[in-house]
């Protein structure tokens, strides 16, 4: 679990980090929670399919390989990286948008997780 995560985030960093010359401070911080959540809803999916679940989404099918997570993730964060650079003036949104997704996604597996008695490996108290 912790070379998936590793995996996401140093890959969505590298592929983020081409040139953040151009990102303001906001952006950046935007960017990187962006890619936290990507990873939180890697590791919460992997939990959830490796406990009898399912992955929802339908572009990488119900139960998903370690690579296809990372390939989805590190494509997701890619396209919005893309769009931020191809629409500097709706970049923050598009970052924020995407941050939305993945971290809704990752506290929906945690939901999941919780209502299925599922140990996250994380010791989280709200």
């Amino acid at each position: 679990m912790k070379k998936l995560s590793s995996l996401i985030f140093a890959g969505s960093l590298a592929l983020a980090g081409c040139s953040l010359n151009n990102h303001s401070e906001s952006e950046k911080k935007w960017l990187a929670t962006l890619a936290g959540c990507s990873v939180a809803d890697a590791v919460t999916t992997r939990r959830v399919l490796d406990e009898g679940g399912y992955e929802m989404n339908p572009l990488i099918g119900k139960n998903p390989s370690n690579e296809e997570l990372i390939l989805a993730k590190s494509i997701g964060i890619g396209v919005l990286y893309a769009g931020g650079q191809l629409h500097p003036d709706k970049r923050e949104l598009l970052y924020q948008i995407g941050t939305g997704v993945y971290c809704g996604a990752a506290l929906w597996n945690y939901s999941q997780m919780k209502e299925k008695r599922i140990d996250a490996g994380l010791n989280i108290k709200f």
